[in-house]
């Protein structure tokens, strides 16, 4: 963790002349901290200050989270000489230095960590300080469109030579990637189905999966009745309704 160092206050030192003496003479008092007003600034201090190369992190599988800007604003690296230990400044991880070789996995854990803290409300308030840092400092949008779960959606098949084509409810043909065609294999052109579709940080997508046949529009048209059939009003009620005009 960050080391902040706070010197003691130096005692209060008065010199007072003595008119009957040629020297001035040193009274020397202590003052408690508490009866000093005023702001003490921490600061850090590192033997060694360095960029670090490396700009992915892997977090999840092919997932990883990137340095936004690794000209500008690289992940920092400080070394204590004195305790042997190396430090991701301002991301609130501290490691020895023997363990430096596994320092990418540990940034992408520790960078989940906050995340997932963020996510389901357990940050602490030093903790929402080095998350607010990192993601100004790492891809923090790209990592998280490449996280969004699989969304429900209805779609028609249109064609699947030359092209793959899709017809969704609120939107005109789209085409995808030729290479999904498979996944559709067992579906006539018109057939409407379901599927969990996977999409890109562009709003693209990119995959689908758990296809479900859905029935077809004139199905569902044939399901609803033509004619609404009254319903029988219970006679016990009946001398609520309004009276006929005579």
């Amino acid at each position: 963790m960050s080391t902040a160092l706070l010197e003691p206050a130096p005692d209060f030192v008065e010199n007072r002349w003595d008119k009957a003496e040629s020297q001035p003479r040193t009274e020397q008092r202590v003052v408690p901290m508490e009866d000093i007003r005023g702001n003490f600034s921490f600061q850090e201090e590192f033997d060694i200050e360095v960029d670090y190369g490396q700009t992915r992190f892997p977090v999840e599988g092919d997932v990883a989270v990137h340095v936004a800007d690794p000209i500008n604003a690289p992940v920092r690296l400080g070394y204590r000489d004195a305790t042997g230990t190396l430090e991701v400044i301002d991301w609130g991880l501290e490691i020895p230095l023997e363990q430096s070789g596994d320092l990418p996995r540990l940034i992408g854990r520790r960078f989940l960590e906050l995340y997932s803290k963020a996510v389901t409300g357990y940050l602490h308030d030093e903790e929402r300080d080095w998350l607010k840092t990192i993601s100004k400092q790492m891809d923090y949008h790209s990592f998280a469109a490449a996280r969004k779960l699989p969304r429900y959606r209805e779609a028609t098949l249109i064609r699947k030579a030359p092209a793959l084509l899709l017809q969704f409810l609120e939107e005109k043909n789209v085409r995808l990637d030729t290479a999904l065609v498979s996944k559709l294999h067992t579906l006539n052109e018109g057939d409407r189905f379901g599927a969990w579709f996977t999409l890109d940080g562009n709003g693209t997508i990119v995959d689908f999966q758990h296809v479900l046949l859905l029935p077809t529009v004139s199905d569902l048209l044939a399901d609803i009745p033509l004619h609404r059939t009254d319903a029988d009003f219970p006679e016990h009620l009946t001398e609520l309704l309004p009276s006929p005009r005579q």
